[in-house]
Protein backbone atom coordinates (compact mmCIF):
# COMPACT_ATOMS: atom_id res chain seq x y z
CA UNK A 1 0.00 0.00 0.00
CA UNK A 2 2.75 2.45 0.95
CA UNK A 3 4.45 1.84 -2.39
CA UNK A 4 1.35 2.94 -4.27
CA UNK A 5 0.92 6.01 -2.07
CA UNK A 6 4.52 7.01 -2.81
CA UNK A 7 3.85 6.40 -6.48
CA UNK A 8 0.82 8.67 -6.32
CA UNK A 9 2.78 11.41 -4.59
CA UNK A 10 5.57 11.17 -7.15
CA UNK A 11 3.09 11.35 -10.05
CA UNK A 12 1.28 14.35 -8.52
CA UNK A 13 4.58 16.16 -7.96
CA UNK A 14 5.67 15.52 -11.54
CA UNK A 15 2.36 16.83 -12.84
CA UNK A 16 2.69 19.97 -10.71
CA UNK A 17 6.23 20.57 -12.03
CA UNK A 18 5.02 20.10 -15.58
CA UNK A 19 2.20 22.60 -14.96
CA UNK A 20 4.63 25.21 -13.61
CA UNK A 21 6.98 24.70 -16.52
CA UNK A 22 4.06 24.92 -18.92
CA UNK A 23 2.82 28.20 -17.43
CA UNK A 24 6.33 29.64 -17.46
CA UNK A 25 6.76 28.61 -21.08
CA UNK A 26 3.45 30.23 -22.02
CA UNK A 27 4.36 33.44 -20.18
CA UNK A 28 7.86 33.55 -21.68
CA UNK A 29 6.53 32.79 -25.12
CA UNK A 30 3.90 35.51 -24.84
CA UNK A 31 6.51 37.97 -23.68
CA UNK A 32 9.06 36.98 -26.29
CA UNK A 33 6.67 36.85 -29.25
CA UNK A 34 5.12 40.26 -29.25
CA UNK A 35 3.71 41.46 -25.93
CA UNK A 36 6.74 43.80 -25.66
CA UNK A 37 6.48 46.44 -28.36
CA UNK A 38 9.93 47.44 -29.60
CA UNK A 39 10.92 51.13 -29.46
CA UNK A 40 7.79 52.03 -27.48
CA UNK A 41 9.44 54.91 -25.62
CA UNK A 42 12.66 56.79 -25.06
CA UNK A 43 14.41 57.22 -21.72
CA UNK A 44 17.61 58.68 -20.37
CA UNK A 45 20.50 56.37 -19.47
CA UNK A 46 24.06 57.51 -18.72
CA UNK A 47 23.48 60.99 -20.26
CA UNK A 48 22.21 59.63 -23.60
CA UNK A 49 18.74 58.81 -24.91
CA UNK A 50 17.90 55.10 -25.37
CA UNK A 51 15.00 53.17 -26.87
CA UNK A 52 12.93 51.06 -24.43
CA UNK A 53 10.33 48.48 -25.31
CA UNK A 54 6.92 48.44 -23.68
CA UNK A 55 8.14 45.98 -21.05
CA UNK A 56 10.88 48.35 -19.88
CA UNK A 57 13.84 46.64 -21.54
CA UNK A 58 16.55 49.01 -22.80
CA UNK A 59 17.47 48.80 -26.46
CA UNK A 60 19.80 50.73 -28.78
CA UNK A 61 20.84 54.37 -28.46
CA UNK A 62 18.16 56.63 -29.91
CA UNK A 63 20.23 59.81 -29.72
CA UNK A 64 23.74 60.63 -28.59
CA UNK A 65 23.20 63.76 -26.53
CA UNK A 66 26.75 64.92 -27.29
CA UNK A 67 29.52 66.42 -25.22
CA UNK A 68 30.77 70.00 -24.82
CA UNK A 69 30.68 72.61 -27.59
CA UNK A 70 31.14 76.38 -27.88
CA UNK A 71 28.55 78.55 -29.62
CA UNK A 72 29.03 81.82 -31.51
CA UNK A 73 27.28 83.79 -28.75
CA UNK A 74 29.27 86.27 -26.64
CA UNK A 75 28.28 88.58 -23.78
CA UNK A 76 29.87 90.88 -21.22
CA UNK A 77 30.34 90.19 -17.53
CA UNK A 78 31.97 93.32 -16.20
CA UNK A 79 35.22 93.73 -18.16
CA UNK A 80 35.21 90.08 -19.22
CA UNK A 81 34.10 88.85 -22.63
CA UNK A 82 32.32 85.53 -22.13
CA UNK A 83 31.42 82.81 -24.65
CA UNK A 84 28.52 80.41 -24.32
CA UNK A 85 29.38 76.75 -23.69
CA UNK A 86 26.85 73.95 -24.20
CA UNK A 87 27.15 70.60 -22.42
CA UNK A 88 25.08 67.70 -23.72
CA UNK A 89 22.97 65.80 -21.21
CA UNK A 90 19.72 63.84 -20.98
CA UNK A 91 16.77 64.88 -18.81
CA UNK A 92 13.01 64.30 -18.85
CA UNK A 93 13.51 61.68 -21.57
CA UNK A 94 15.03 64.14 -24.02
CA UNK A 95 18.49 65.33 -24.98
CA UNK A 96 19.22 68.78 -23.60
CA UNK A 97 22.05 71.27 -23.75
CA UNK A 98 23.03 72.90 -20.47
CA UNK A 99 24.26 76.42 -21.13
CA UNK A 100 27.04 78.13 -19.22
CA UNK A 101 29.40 81.04 -19.91
CA UNK A 102 33.17 80.87 -19.82
CA UNK A 103 35.62 83.80 -19.67
CA UNK A 104 37.65 84.28 -22.87
CA UNK A 105 39.14 87.81 -22.62
CA UNK A 106 39.67 90.47 -19.96
CA UNK A 107 39.23 93.83 -21.73
CA UNK A 108 40.75 95.74 -18.80
CA UNK A 109 44.15 94.23 -19.59
CA UNK A 110 44.21 96.26 -22.83
CA UNK A 111 42.59 99.41 -21.31
CA UNK A 112 39.29 98.66 -23.01
CA UNK A 113 35.75 97.97 -21.86
CA UNK A 114 33.42 95.13 -22.79
CA UNK A 115 30.45 96.21 -24.92
CA UNK A 116 28.03 93.85 -26.67
CA UNK A 117 30.30 90.87 -26.19
CA UNK A 118 33.56 92.41 -27.43
CA UNK A 119 36.32 94.70 -26.20
CA UNK A 120 35.83 98.35 -27.25
CA UNK A 121 37.76 101.54 -26.67
CA UNK A 122 36.24 103.80 -24.02
CA UNK A 123 32.71 105.18 -24.15
CA UNK A 124 30.39 103.69 -26.78
CA UNK A 125 27.09 105.12 -25.49
CA UNK A 126 25.47 108.07 -27.35
CA UNK A 127 24.32 111.08 -25.36
CA UNK A 128 20.96 110.91 -23.60
CA UNK A 129 18.81 113.85 -24.70
CA UNK A 130 16.18 115.39 -22.40
CA UNK A 131 14.46 118.72 -21.66
CA UNK A 132 13.08 119.21 -25.17
CA UNK A 133 11.52 122.67 -25.48
CA UNK A 134 9.22 124.34 -26.42
CA UNK A 135 5.98 122.36 -26.09
CA UNK A 136 2.31 123.21 -26.24
CA UNK A 137 1.47 126.48 -28.08
CA UNK A 138 4.07 129.16 -28.86
CA UNK A 139 2.73 132.68 -29.44
CA UNK A 140 5.95 134.75 -29.55
CA UNK A 141 7.39 136.25 -32.72
CA UNK A 142 10.46 133.98 -32.47
CA UNK A 143 10.96 130.38 -31.40
CA UNK A 144 13.82 129.15 -29.18
CA UNK A 145 14.62 125.45 -29.28
CA UNK A 146 16.49 123.85 -26.38
CA UNK A 147 17.68 120.40 -25.25
CA UNK A 148 19.95 119.00 -22.50
CA UNK A 149 22.49 116.16 -22.81
CA UNK A 150 23.93 114.00 -20.02
CA UNK A 151 27.51 114.41 -21.32
CA UNK A 152 29.38 116.98 -23.41
CA UNK A 153 28.02 116.84 -26.97
CA UNK A 154 27.33 118.78 -30.15
CA UNK A 155 23.67 118.84 -31.21
CA UNK A 156 22.02 119.49 -34.55
CA UNK A 157 18.40 119.78 -35.71
CA UNK A 158 16.34 119.55 -38.86
CA UNK A 159 12.78 119.83 -40.10
CA UNK A 160 13.33 116.35 -41.56
CA UNK A 161 14.34 113.02 -40.07
CA UNK A 162 17.95 112.96 -41.33
CA UNK A 163 21.09 111.28 -40.07
CA UNK A 164 23.37 113.49 -37.95
CA UNK A 165 25.91 114.22 -40.71
CA UNK A 166 23.15 115.41 -43.07
CA UNK A 167 21.71 117.87 -40.55
CA UNK A 168 23.01 121.38 -41.34
CA UNK A 169 21.51 123.41 -38.48
CA UNK A 170 23.34 123.40 -35.12
CA UNK A 171 22.50 124.35 -31.57
CA UNK A 172 24.64 126.81 -29.66
CA UNK A 173 26.07 125.93 -26.24
CA UNK A 174 28.31 127.36 -23.51
CA UNK A 175 29.10 124.11 -21.67
CA UNK A 176 28.22 121.43 -24.25
CA UNK A 177 25.47 120.18 -21.92
CA UNK A 178 22.68 122.77 -22.39
CA UNK A 179 21.97 123.53 -26.05
CA UNK A 180 19.76 126.36 -27.44
CA UNK A 181 19.04 128.03 -30.77
CA UNK A 182 16.61 130.74 -31.89
CA UNK A 183 14.99 129.90 -35.22
CA UNK A 184 13.16 131.96 -37.83
CA UNK A 185 9.42 131.95 -37.30
CA UNK A 186 7.99 128.73 -38.77
CA UNK A 187 4.66 128.56 -40.57
CA UNK A 188 1.62 128.73 -38.29
CA UNK A 189 0.33 125.36 -37.20
CA UNK A 190 1.86 122.12 -35.89
CA UNK A 191 5.68 122.00 -35.95
CA UNK A 192 8.14 119.10 -35.60
CA UNK A 193 11.91 119.45 -35.26
CA UNK A 194 14.24 116.42 -35.23
CA UNK A 195 17.32 116.54 -32.96
CA UNK A 196 20.43 114.32 -32.80
CA UNK A 197 23.63 114.78 -30.77
CA UNK A 198 27.20 113.45 -30.94
CA UNK A 199 29.53 113.10 -27.92
CA UNK A 200 33.31 113.58 -27.80
CA UNK A 201 33.86 109.85 -28.59
CA UNK A 202 31.83 110.16 -31.79
CA UNK A 203 28.76 108.29 -30.53
CA UNK A 204 25.61 109.57 -32.27
CA UNK A 205 21.94 109.05 -31.39
CA UNK A 206 20.62 106.33 -33.72
CA UNK A 207 17.06 107.64 -33.24
CA UNK A 208 16.32 111.37 -33.08
CA UNK A 209 14.27 113.05 -30.39
CA UNK A 210 11.46 115.34 -31.54
CA UNK A 211 10.50 118.81 -30.43
CA UNK A 212 6.79 119.23 -31.20
CA UNK A 213 4.59 122.28 -30.58
CA UNK A 214 1.88 124.41 -32.16
CA UNK A 215 2.90 127.84 -33.46
CA UNK A 216 0.34 130.70 -33.26
CA UNK A 217 2.30 133.88 -34.10
CA UNK A 218 1.15 137.35 -33.00
CA UNK A 219 -0.57 139.52 -35.59
CA UNK A 220 1.88 141.07 -38.05
CA UNK A 221 4.57 138.38 -37.59
CA UNK A 222 6.24 137.37 -40.84
CA UNK A 223 6.51 133.56 -41.00
CA UNK A 224 8.21 131.15 -43.38
CA UNK A 225 4.98 130.20 -45.10
CA UNK A 226 6.36 128.56 -48.19
CA UNK A 227 10.05 127.82 -47.65
CA UNK A 228 12.57 126.94 -44.98
CA UNK A 229 16.29 127.68 -44.50
CA UNK A 230 17.09 124.08 -45.38
CA UNK A 231 14.44 123.50 -48.04
CA UNK A 232 15.39 120.94 -50.68
CA UNK A 233 13.77 119.52 -53.84
CA UNK A 234 10.87 117.29 -52.94
CA UNK A 235 11.08 118.16 -49.24
CA UNK A 236 7.94 119.02 -47.34
CA UNK A 237 7.49 122.07 -45.20
CA UNK A 238 7.01 122.02 -41.39
CA UNK A 239 3.93 123.33 -39.65
CA UNK A 240 0.52 122.65 -41.10
CA UNK A 241 2.02 121.20 -44.29
CA UNK A 242 4.13 118.44 -42.75
CA UNK A 243 4.36 115.08 -44.45
CA UNK A 244 2.84 111.94 -42.89
CA UNK A 245 4.74 110.38 -39.99
CA UNK A 246 5.14 106.57 -40.20
CA UNK A 247 5.14 104.51 -36.99
CA UNK A 248 4.98 100.88 -35.78
CA UNK A 249 6.48 99.54 -39.02
CA UNK A 250 6.77 95.73 -38.96
CA UNK A 251 6.12 92.42 -40.70
CA UNK A 252 3.12 90.32 -39.69
CA UNK A 253 1.76 86.97 -40.93
CA UNK A 254 -0.53 87.36 -43.92
CA UNK A 255 -3.89 85.64 -44.33
CA UNK A 256 -2.49 83.48 -47.13
CA UNK A 257 -0.15 81.84 -44.59
CA UNK A 258 2.86 81.74 -46.91
CA UNK A 259 3.12 85.50 -47.53
CA UNK A 260 4.12 88.11 -44.96
CA UNK A 261 2.38 91.47 -44.72
CA UNK A 262 3.83 94.96 -44.31
CA UNK A 263 2.01 96.75 -41.50
CA UNK A 264 2.34 100.29 -40.11
CA UNK A 265 0.38 103.43 -39.20
CA UNK A 266 0.51 107.09 -40.24
CA UNK A 267 -0.50 110.11 -38.16
CA UNK A 268 -3.01 111.18 -40.82
CA UNK A 269 -4.68 109.85 -43.94
CA UNK A 270 -2.08 109.02 -46.54
CA UNK A 271 -1.31 106.91 -49.60
CA UNK A 272 1.92 104.94 -49.24
CA UNK A 273 4.33 103.16 -51.56
CA UNK A 274 7.26 100.78 -51.11
CA UNK A 275 10.28 99.61 -53.07
CA UNK A 276 13.38 97.49 -52.58
CA UNK A 277 15.42 100.56 -53.64
CA UNK A 278 15.49 103.77 -51.61
CA UNK A 279 14.09 106.40 -53.94
CA UNK A 280 11.56 109.27 -53.89
CA UNK A 281 7.83 108.65 -53.44
CA UNK A 282 6.86 109.03 -57.13
CA UNK A 283 9.59 106.62 -58.28
CA UNK A 284 8.61 103.79 -55.93
CA UNK A 285 7.28 100.81 -57.85
CA UNK A 286 4.66 99.37 -55.49
CA UNK A 287 1.53 100.88 -53.97
CA UNK A 288 0.34 99.88 -50.49
CA UNK A 289 -3.11 101.45 -50.49
CA UNK A 290 -6.23 101.67 -52.63
CA UNK A 291 -7.33 104.80 -50.75
CA UNK A 292 -5.85 107.21 -48.21
CA UNK A 293 -5.87 105.78 -44.67
CA UNK A 294 -4.05 105.88 -41.34
CA UNK A 295 -3.70 102.08 -41.02
CA UNK A 296 -1.72 100.29 -43.73
CA UNK A 297 -1.45 96.54 -44.28
CA UNK A 298 -0.57 94.63 -47.43
CA UNK A 299 0.59 91.08 -48.17
CA UNK A 300 3.66 90.87 -50.37
CA UNK A 301 5.75 88.23 -52.12
CA UNK A 302 9.39 88.61 -51.11
CA UNK A 303 12.02 87.71 -53.77
CA UNK A 304 15.10 85.82 -52.56
CA UNK A 305 17.46 88.69 -53.37
CA UNK A 306 15.57 91.40 -51.43
CA UNK A 307 16.81 92.21 -47.92
CA UNK A 308 15.06 95.54 -47.23
CA UNK A 309 11.99 97.53 -48.21
CA UNK A 310 11.68 101.32 -48.13
CA UNK A 311 8.37 103.06 -47.49
CA UNK A 312 7.23 106.63 -48.17
CA UNK A 313 3.80 108.23 -47.91
CA UNK A 314 1.89 111.22 -49.30
CA UNK A 315 -1.01 112.92 -47.50
CA UNK A 316 -4.22 114.18 -49.05
CA UNK A 317 -2.70 117.66 -49.45
CA UNK A 318 0.14 116.27 -51.55
CA UNK A 319 2.85 116.47 -48.83
CA UNK A 320 5.37 113.67 -49.38
CA UNK A 321 7.94 112.09 -47.10
CA UNK A 322 11.42 113.31 -47.98
CA UNK A 323 13.07 110.28 -46.34
CA UNK A 324 12.13 106.63 -46.42
CA UNK A 325 11.35 104.41 -43.47
CA UNK A 326 13.41 101.22 -43.80
CA UNK A 327 11.90 97.80 -43.11
CA UNK A 328 14.52 95.07 -42.68
CA UNK A 329 13.24 91.73 -43.91
CA UNK A 330 13.55 88.71 -41.62
CA UNK A 331 16.66 86.70 -42.44
CA UNK A 332 15.80 83.30 -43.88
CA UNK A 333 12.45 81.80 -44.87
CA UNK A 334 9.28 83.20 -43.33
CA UNK A 335 7.68 80.51 -41.15
CA UNK A 336 3.92 80.41 -40.56
CA UNK A 337 1.19 77.80 -39.97
CA UNK A 338 2.80 76.53 -36.76
CA UNK A 339 0.87 73.52 -35.40
CA UNK A 340 -0.22 72.08 -33.01
CA UNK A 341 -1.39 74.74 -30.58
CA UNK A 342 -3.49 74.50 -27.42
CA UNK A 343 -3.90 71.00 -25.93
CA UNK A 344 -3.18 67.57 -27.44
CA UNK A 345 -4.20 64.18 -26.03
CA UNK A 346 -2.05 61.80 -28.08
CA UNK A 347 1.49 60.77 -27.23
CA UNK A 348 2.42 60.66 -30.91
CA UNK A 349 1.78 63.95 -32.69
CA UNK A 350 2.58 65.81 -35.88
CA UNK A 351 4.54 69.10 -35.88
CA UNK A 352 3.63 71.19 -38.93
CA UNK A 353 5.02 74.44 -40.41
CA UNK A 354 4.66 76.32 -43.69
CA UNK A 355 7.36 78.47 -45.34
CA UNK A 356 7.10 81.12 -48.03
CA UNK A 357 9.67 79.34 -50.24
CA UNK A 358 11.47 76.01 -50.60
CA UNK A 359 13.36 75.44 -47.34
CA UNK A 360 14.90 72.92 -45.01
CA UNK A 361 13.41 73.19 -41.53
CA UNK A 362 14.61 71.76 -38.22
CA UNK A 363 13.31 71.68 -34.67
CA UNK A 364 14.60 71.32 -31.12
CA UNK A 365 13.45 71.56 -27.52
CA UNK A 366 16.25 74.10 -26.99
CA UNK A 367 16.68 77.42 -28.81
CA UNK A 368 19.75 76.52 -30.90
CA UNK A 369 21.13 77.91 -34.14
CA UNK A 370 19.93 76.12 -37.28
CA UNK A 371 23.17 74.13 -37.67
CA UNK A 372 22.99 72.91 -34.05
CA UNK A 373 19.50 71.51 -34.48
CA UNK A 374 19.63 67.80 -35.33
CA UNK A 375 15.97 66.91 -35.95
CA UNK A 376 14.50 67.73 -39.37
CA UNK A 377 11.05 68.11 -40.87
CA UNK A 378 10.02 66.27 -44.04
CA UNK A 379 8.15 67.92 -46.91
CA UNK A 380 4.49 66.91 -46.70
CA UNK A 381 2.95 68.90 -49.53
CA UNK A 382 4.12 71.99 -51.38
CA UNK A 383 5.66 74.37 -48.84
CA UNK A 384 4.19 72.57 -45.83
CA UNK A 385 6.56 70.44 -43.74
CA UNK A 386 5.82 67.94 -40.97
CA UNK A 387 7.62 65.90 -38.32
CA UNK A 388 6.34 63.04 -36.13
CA UNK A 389 7.38 63.29 -32.47
CA UNK A 390 6.76 61.09 -29.44
CA UNK A 391 5.73 62.82 -26.22
CA UNK A 392 7.05 61.17 -23.07
CA UNK A 393 5.34 62.94 -20.16
CA UNK A 394 2.22 65.00 -19.66
CA UNK A 395 2.85 68.76 -19.43
CA UNK A 396 3.79 71.83 -21.46
CA UNK A 397 5.97 71.46 -24.58
CA UNK A 398 7.85 74.20 -26.45
CA UNK A 399 9.56 73.40 -29.76
CA UNK A 400 11.89 75.90 -31.49
CA UNK A 401 11.83 75.98 -35.30
CA UNK A 402 14.44 77.38 -37.71
CA UNK A 403 14.61 77.06 -41.50
CA UNK A 404 17.20 77.55 -44.24
CA UNK A 405 16.40 78.62 -47.80
CA UNK A 406 17.92 77.16 -50.96
CA UNK A 407 20.37 80.08 -51.09
CA UNK A 408 21.67 79.27 -47.62
CA UNK A 409 19.77 82.07 -45.83
CA UNK A 410 18.95 80.89 -42.31
CA UNK A 411 16.52 82.14 -39.67
CA UNK A 412 18.36 84.12 -37.00
CA UNK A 413 15.34 84.00 -34.70
CA UNK A 414 13.36 80.84 -33.93
CA UNK A 415 9.65 80.39 -34.49
CA UNK A 416 7.86 78.49 -31.72
CA UNK A 417 5.29 75.69 -31.41
CA UNK A 418 3.83 75.73 -27.91
CA UNK A 419 1.20 73.29 -26.64
CA UNK A 420 0.19 71.12 -23.68
CA UNK A 421 0.06 67.29 -23.62
CA UNK A 422 -2.72 66.15 -21.27
CA UNK A 423 -4.71 63.03 -20.38
CA UNK A 424 -7.85 62.91 -22.52
CA UNK A 425 -11.14 63.80 -20.80
CA UNK A 426 -12.43 60.25 -21.43
CA UNK A 427 -9.46 58.69 -19.64
CA UNK A 428 -9.81 61.19 -16.80
CA UNK A 429 -13.42 60.01 -16.26
CA UNK A 430 -12.38 56.35 -16.41
CA UNK A 431 -9.59 57.02 -13.93
CA UNK A 432 -11.84 58.84 -11.43
CA UNK A 433 -14.91 56.54 -11.40
CA UNK A 434 -13.26 53.50 -9.70
CA UNK A 435 -11.92 55.78 -6.99
CA UNK A 436 -15.48 56.80 -6.08
CA UNK A 437 -16.61 53.17 -5.75
CA UNK A 438 -13.50 51.82 -4.05
CA UNK A 439 -11.91 54.28 -1.66
CA UNK A 440 -9.45 51.72 -0.28
CA UNK A 441 -7.93 50.75 -3.64
CA UNK A 442 -7.72 53.88 -5.84
CA UNK A 443 -6.49 53.24 -9.39
CA UNK A 444 -2.87 53.81 -10.26
CA UNK A 445 -2.52 56.47 -13.03
CA UNK A 446 -1.45 54.95 -16.34
CA UNK A 447 1.53 56.59 -18.01
CA UNK A 448 1.96 56.47 -21.80
CA UNK A 449 4.80 53.92 -21.70
CA UNK A 450 2.72 51.59 -19.49
CA UNK A 451 -0.28 51.53 -21.80
CA UNK A 452 0.61 48.31 -23.69
CA UNK A 453 1.33 46.45 -20.43
CA UNK A 454 -2.03 47.56 -19.02
CA UNK A 455 -3.94 46.11 -22.00
CA UNK A 456 -5.80 42.85 -21.39
CA UNK A 457 -6.51 42.63 -25.11
CA UNK A 458 -5.84 44.70 -28.19
CA UNK A 459 -9.18 45.74 -29.68
CA UNK A 460 -9.85 46.93 -33.23
CA UNK A 461 -10.66 50.61 -33.61
CA UNK A 462 -13.21 52.27 -35.86
CA UNK A 463 -12.29 53.13 -39.46
CA UNK A 464 -12.74 56.90 -39.77
CA UNK A 465 -9.86 57.89 -42.13
CA UNK A 466 -7.97 59.36 -39.16
CA UNK A 467 -4.82 57.55 -37.97
CA UNK A 468 -4.48 57.50 -34.16
CA UNK A 469 -0.82 56.74 -33.32
CA UNK A 470 -1.37 56.81 -29.54
CA UNK A 471 -0.84 53.63 -27.51
CA UNK A 472 -4.37 53.07 -26.23
CA UNK A 473 -4.98 49.29 -26.53
CA UNK A 474 -6.86 49.84 -29.79
CA UNK A 475 -5.42 48.96 -33.22
CA UNK A 476 -6.46 51.75 -35.62
CA UNK A 477 -7.17 50.28 -39.11
CA UNK A 478 -6.58 53.72 -40.68
CA UNK A 479 -2.84 53.53 -39.85
CA UNK A 480 -0.27 51.77 -42.01
CA UNK A 481 -1.90 52.82 -45.31
CA UNK A 482 -1.18 55.66 -47.76
CA UNK A 483 2.33 56.05 -46.33
CA UNK A 484 1.16 56.44 -42.72
CA UNK A 485 3.09 54.82 -39.90
CA UNK A 486 1.71 51.68 -38.28
CA UNK A 487 -0.15 52.09 -35.00
CA UNK A 488 2.06 50.49 -32.26
CA UNK A 489 -1.10 48.88 -30.84
CA UNK A 490 -1.44 46.84 -34.06
CA UNK A 491 2.01 45.33 -33.46
CA UNK A 492 1.43 44.49 -29.79
CA UNK A 493 0.07 41.15 -28.52
CA UNK A 494 -0.99 40.26 -25.03
CA UNK A 495 -1.93 37.30 -22.85
CA UNK A 496 -5.06 38.49 -21.10
CA UNK A 497 -6.71 37.32 -17.92
CA UNK A 498 -9.25 35.32 -19.91
CA UNK A 499 -6.46 33.52 -21.83
CA UNK A 500 -4.69 32.58 -18.59
CA UNK A 501 -7.98 31.27 -17.21
CA UNK A 502 -8.36 28.95 -20.18
CA UNK A 503 -4.78 27.69 -19.69
CA UNK A 504 -5.39 27.01 -15.97
CA UNK A 505 -8.59 25.06 -16.77
CA UNK A 506 -6.71 22.94 -19.33
CA UNK A 507 -3.97 22.17 -16.80
CA UNK A 508 -6.55 21.21 -14.15
CA UNK A 509 -8.23 18.86 -16.62
CA UNK A 510 -4.85 17.26 -17.37
CA UNK A 511 -4.24 16.80 -13.63
CA UNK A 512 -7.68 15.23 -13.17
CA UNK A 513 -7.28 12.93 -16.17
CA UNK A 514 -3.91 11.67 -14.87
CA UNK A 515 -4.61 11.69 -11.13
CA UNK A 516 -8.02 9.97 -11.09
CA UNK A 517 -6.85 6.72 -12.79
CA UNK A 518 -3.83 6.63 -10.46
CA UNK A 519 -6.10 7.07 -7.46
CA UNK A 520 -8.42 4.27 -8.63
CA UNK A 521 -5.45 1.96 -9.21
CA UNK A 522 -4.12 2.70 -5.74
CA UNK A 523 -7.51 2.08 -4.17
CA UNK A 524 -7.95 -1.23 -6.02
CA UNK A 525 -4.53 -2.51 -4.96
CA UNK A 526 -5.28 -1.47 -1.42
CA UNK A 527 -8.37 -3.67 -1.35
CA UNK A 528 -6.40 -6.56 -2.81
CA UNK A 529 -3.78 -6.23 -0.08
CA UNK A 530 -6.47 -6.26 2.59
CA UNK A 531 -7.93 -9.49 1.21
CA UNK A 532 -4.52 -11.12 1.12
CA UNK A 533 -3.83 -10.13 4.73
CA UNK A 534 -7.20 -11.58 5.77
Amino acid sequence: MSNFINLFRTAAGAIACLAILFLGSISATAQDTGSCTANASKRCYERDLYWYDSCGNRGDVSQDCGGESLTSKYKCNGDWVQREKLVGDCANNACIKNSSWTNVQNCAETNKVCVNGKCSVGDVTPPAISGMSPAGTVRSSTVTLSVTTDEPATCRYSWYNKIYDQMTLSFGTDNNLYHTVTTPSPPAGNCIYYVRCRDTMGNVNPVPVRITFRYAPPAGTVTAATSTPEAEPGATEPGSSTAPVISNLKFISGTAAVNPAISFATDKNANCRYDSVDTDYDSMANSLDDAAATSHNKEITVPDNVLNYYIRCKDESGNKDSQSEKLVLPVGPIVTGLQPQGTVYQSRILLSVTTNKESECRYSLQDYDFDQMTKSFFVAQGLRQEAVVELENFGQYLYYIRCKGKNGDKNQVSSQINFEYALSPEKEIQKEKPAENNKTNPPVPVTPEQDPVACDKISTGQKDDVCDFSINCSCDPDCGIDGRDVDPDCQATSVGVNDLGVIVVIILLVVIVVAVPVFLVVKRHGKSDNKIEQ
